[in-house]
């Protein structure tokens, strides 16, 4: 059986994971939200906002890796989130199939994931190893 200590560093490492993966694809510009990003935000001034959020992304994910300054760590996660669910808002169309909130996009189906990464940050942030 594996240990609740264990599970937690295995849950703040993927997180971390994910977050520096991500961030390294906006960095270099070869991910594949580049285009939704763009949509979403279109008075946004590109690159630098694809860099920004790559650059930010990517920092939230060497805390979690390193498991330092976690509480600002999830700080600058769930700020990131606001951004990322404001799409929502500012592009229903993208991401409700016939404006019927039940009906996701696979852009939505992306976005709406990001509820378990909330969560995960929770548990990380609660449960210190």
């Amino acid at each position: 059986m594996i240990k609740q200590s264990s599970a937690l560093k295995l849950l703040r490492i993927s997180l971390g994971i994910v977050f520096v993966w991500f961030g390294v694809l906006k960095l270099f510009a070869v991910s594949p939200i580049v285009y939704l990003i763009k949509e979403v935000y279109p008075s946004f001034p590109y690159p630098a906002t694809i860099i920004f959020m790559g650059a930010l992304e990517t920092i939230i994910g060497l805390g979690f890796l390193f498991n330092r300054m976690i509480k600002a760590t999830v700080g600058l996660m769930w700020l990131q989130m606001l951004g990322i669910f404001g799409c929502f808002v500012i592009a229903p169309h993208l991401f409700f199939n016939h404006k019927n909130l039940l009906l996701l996009t696979s852009d939505g189906e992306f976005i709406i994931k990001n509820l378990v990464f909330l969560a995960a940050s929770l548990v990380v942030l609660t449960h210190r190893e």
